[in-house]
């Protein structure tokens, strides 16, 4: 493999071991360690890591796609990829309340429109289609935190219509 020579506040351009140089690498994009590490002949750096101090001359062993930051891109793209167990369930979940609230609204309609108060029919069945299923769909994306919010937007909701078609 070849060779390079990196400078300070430089990158590392391919994973490798240090022939010569001695410096302080800031490995924090691969690590998370915040703390630079010293390295010296012998030592092996990896490719993308900032050279924060002295200049090493690195011997490559991997480039490209063999890079240790390819890797991890690599895993990275597989786990955003598959979706996990509870995502599935979730999806489940979601596409049942979308038929449960066609369902109610389609019976809210015709409940209404038989009951004689066709004028309301289709503002109630708009109410159940559009409202009625935010509370649980906010329960199946939000967490516990924010699950008050959707819950508060709801009663807002129900106020601005109730108000807006005179139903209070």
């Amino acid at each position: 493999m070849t060779s390079s020579l990196s400078a300070p506040g430089g990158r590392v351009p391919a994973d490798g071991a240090v022939v010569e140089g001695t410096a302080d690498v800031d490995e924090s994009m691969i690590t998370g360690e915040s703390k630079t590490v010293a390295k010296s002949p012998g030592t092996n750096v990896i490719a993308g890591t900032v050279i924060s101090g002295g200049s090493l001359r690195v011997r490559s062993t991997a480039v490209g796609e063999q890079t240790a930051l390819s890797g991890i891109m690599r895993l990275v793209a597989a786990a955003q990829a598959s979706g996990s167990r509870s995502q599935a369930l979730a999806d489940r979940a979601a596409a049942l309340l979308f038929y449960v609230a066609i369902v109610a609204g389609a019976t809210t309609f015709v409940y209404w429109w038989l009951s004689g108060d066709k004028e309301h029919a289709l503002i109630r069945a708009a109410t159940v289609l559009i409202i009625a299923p935010w509370p649980k769909a906010g329960c199946l994306v939000l967490s516990p935190s924010k699950i008050k919010f959707v819950r508060n937007q709801r009663k807002l909701s129900l106020n601005f219509i109730s108000s807006a078609y005179g139903l209070r």
